[in-house]
């Protein structure tokens, strides 16, 4: 081959990956913070609330693993996704296991899902090891924003309660994303209040490792409920493209 023809081609080919790779390390770094439609990937996420910040209560620390396993079937985005969580302090053991399955049709004006929410209960005592509840969210994108929520409802013989998350994230840039810091709200059915009402934001960056891309993130937060300053680090592994 033409030593010219195959320089341009090595330098044209360079060029095109060059102006592909922000783009679509932008869409991972966006759908990574997306609880109803994440790339396939598995989440690292340790979570704290040290002591020495909240005079007068213990240290309080959990380790959480969270396969997301999205699929497309029938024309639908469907998801999967498992939060397996351990406690560290101030005692250890397996907390309660989350099971998720979303689907939902992608419209003009965002990303629509519904489906079924299981909680697995740890034993701690008590008869009741199971909650199943429905579970749907919806978000949207304008410009560098991804506004939306989710929900899921745990419903069982003895307890219920559900969990609302607002979605706000900003895309800084290809790499860089702002967005609210994994802020669950849960309301307890049973005795009608709120028990956890937490406020912060997070910060993520996005890497590759000889090409493998892994999103890096940390987050502050402050529990009003019980009133607690806590934080969060934690890493994602992308597996594979967005189906």
């Amino acid at each position: 081959m033409n030593l010219r023809l195959l320089i341009f081609i090595s330098v044209f080919s360079w060029g095109v990956f060059a102006l592909a790779q922000p783009q679509e390390d932008e869409r991972i770094n966006r759908d990574a913070d997306n609880p109803i439609a994440p790339p396939p990937s598995v989440t690292l996420r340790q979570s704290f609330q040290p002591g020495a910040w909240n005079p007068g209560q213990e240290d309080r620390s959990f380790l959480a693993l969270v396969p997301a396993i999205p699929y497309s079937a029938f024309g639908r985005l469907h998801l999967v996704r498992f939060i397996v969580p351990y406690h560290q302090r101030p005692q250890r053991g397996l907390g309660d296991v989350q099971i998720l399955n979303l689907t939902g049709p992608r419209t003009d004006w965002g990303l629509w899902a519904v489906g079924l929410s299981a909680n697995l209960k740890a034993a701690r005592g008590g008869d009741e090891t199971f909650q199943l509840g429905p579970a749907g969210g919806f978000n949207t994108q304008q410009g560098s924003w991804t506004l939306g929520f989710f929900m899921q409802n745990f419903i069982g013989a003895r307890e219920s309660f559900s969990i609302f998350q607002p979605v706000v994230n900003w895309q800084i840039d290809s790499t860089w994303a702002l967005s609210l810091s994994d802020d669950l709200f849960t309301l307890d059915w049973t005795s009608g209040r709120w028990v956890s009402t937490p406020a912060g934001l997070q910060i993520a960056k996005l890497v590759r490792v000889r090409e493998q891309p892994l999103r890096l993130f940390a987050s502050a937060y402050y529990e009003s409920t019980r009133p607690a300053w806590g934080a969060a680090v934690g890493l994602t592994l992308i597996v594979a493209p967005h189906p």
